[in-house]
């Protein structure tokens, strides 16, 4: 696990035969931009993501929220 206070924090899962990288940052421009980024890699990194890949993108809205949420203040529940 890596974490750079206000910047960034990133953290490694490992799998069999593969593992999945997550990565979280902060981009600024003319808006803050808070970037998540999942990645499978490896022999089976492939299959890994066409299997969990697809809960990972139906549950990334509620993550983003609930981190914007906790960044301006606001209860998470």
């Amino acid at each position: 696990m890596e974490c750079t206070d206000g910047v960034s924090f990133t953290y490694t899962v490992p799998l069999p035969m593969a593992r999945l990288e997550v990565a979280h940052y902060f981009r600024d421009g003319a808006a803050t931009t808070f970037v998540h980024e999942v990645t499978f890699k490896g022999l089976l990194g492939g299959i890994f993501g066409r299997q969990l890949g697809g809960r990972f993108a139906a549950a990334l809205p509620g993550v983003l929220k609930r981190i914007a949420a906790l960044a301006q203040g606001k209860p998470t529940h």
